[in-house]
């Protein structure tokens, strides 16, 4: 489900989902539960989003990683 505001002032809007129950934001993983298949929202100018009803898993990137020898068989 994709939604957004492409105008240059805050909009709401009604969003008809295709059905209710739990959503995840795809770009943050949080999710919202949707009791009914419209949903109301407000948007600010630029903003979007896009949802699944597939719970998402975000990869981790690992920037560092350090280890020190302990003994001849711990790290």
């Amino acid at each position: 489900m994709v939604f957004g505001n492409f105008d240059v002032v805050a909009q709401t809007a009604t969003v008809s989902f295709p059905n209710a129950g739990v959503w995840y934001n795809y770009f943050t993983g949080t999710s919202i539960n949707i009791s009914a298949a419209s949903y109301s929202v407000t948007l600010q100018p630029g903003e979007y989003y896009l949802y699944t009803n597939t719970s998402v898993v975000l990869p981790v990137n690992l920037l560092s990683f350090t280890a020190n020898k302990t003994d001849k068989q711990t790290v």
